[in-house]
């Protein structure tokens, strides 16, 4: 992002470097400087959550998106409808998620693919 203007400079597909369709909007840091962050994808038994760890000296060089690893995968709870994910906890031991009830529809996804004029109901 261009720190005068706001415009984009750059463009980053997370679903090319993880097969990421879903992220949280808020990563996390851990003591060390390397950033942890909780995304959505389609696993072989469906929909799972995955937490990746960028490692923080590659961030200046490369980019923050770059060398990242996934450490950790959840199934979802509900395989046609995972939860909505805004952002996530994490402690010395552990990563929290709230699965919430506010949903991602698989039927609204399917229309939305097919039919993209048309208004999505998401």
């Amino acid at each position: 992002m261009d720190i005068l203007t706001l415009n984009t400079l750059q463009k980053i597909d997370l679903n090319e470097k993880l097969g990421v369709f879903s992220h949280a909007a808020h990563p996390h840091y851990d003591e060390s400087g390397n950033m942890l962050t909780i995304g959505m994808r389609i696993g072989i038994r469906g929909p799972e959550y995955i937490i990746t760890k960028f490692p923080a000296g590659g961030r200046d060089e490369l980019g923050p998106f770059e060398g990242g690893d996934i450490i950790a995968k959840v199934p979802t709870k509900w395989t046609f409808e995972p939860g909505y994910m805004h952002s996530f906890a994490m402690t010395e031991n552990y990563f929290i998620l709230i699965e919430q009830v506010k949903v991602i529809s698989s039927d609204g996804f399917e229309s939305n693919f097919f039919y993209p004029d048309q208004v999505s109901h998401l």
